[in-house]
């Protein structure tokens, strides 16, 4: 995964920089440190230095495919160099996450959920501390049959939190939803307790 990155307000861009192999589908937020929190969808094949069971240790249902979840990392540069990579999500399958963060610190990543526990959809993890920790407990936003919800949000002035996600209820195939698909706003709040 790369990007690129405008110091001018978008008039010229430097790049790209490489945030890391192996990553995609990602989203980053700016944090009221000044760091970036980012998310990206790290999938990889099985590599020969992979241990022989990787695949039935991360329950990989995709063969070839060890690993398929979000992982975060951080940027104390204005995204000129990287953190180390750190999973977030836990389940096969959970691999678009998108972040965002409130005036407090507060940060959430809302994620698909693409093959269970559970319905597909979006759900939302919440960390209190600029995303080094994540609390237990997670949001359901929305349920589709389709197995990606592909969320984006934005952070409003009273730190409402306004999520778009594409859910369908026309089945499990690109076929069956390309025509069958509705967008939903939803605006929510995390509890910190």
């Amino acid at each position: 995964m790369f990007i690129f990155r405008s110091t001018d307000s978008g008039h010229t861009w430097q790049g790209p920089i490489l945030v890391h192999d192996f990553g995609s589908e990602g989203g980053s937020t700016l944090l009221p440190s000044g760091r970036i929190l980012a998310t990206l969808r790290y999938q990889r094949e099985f590599l020969p230095s992979d241990p022989p069971d990787l695949e039935k240790r991360n329950r990989s249902i995709s063969p070839g495919v060890p690993w398929k979840r979000v992982f975060v990392l951080n940027s104390d540069d204005g995204d000129e160099t990287w953190s180390i990579l750190r999973q977030l999500t836990t389940v096969f399958g959970q691999t678009f996450g998108y972040p965002a963060t409130q005036s407090d610190g507060t940060a959430v990543v809302i994620h698909d959920t693409c093959y269970g526990p559970g319905p597909p959809g979006s759900r939302a993890m919440i960390s209190c501390d600029e995303g080094q920790t994540w609390l237990d407990q997670v949001y359901y936003l929305d349920y589709t049959t389709f197995t990606g919800s592909y969320t984006a949000s934005v952070v409003l002035d009273d730190d409402t939190i306004l999520t778009v996600a594409r859910s369908s209820q026309a089945g499990n195939g690109w076929d069956l939803v390309k025509n069958e698909t509705d967008m939903y706003a939803i605006r929510w709040k995390p509890t910190k307790d």
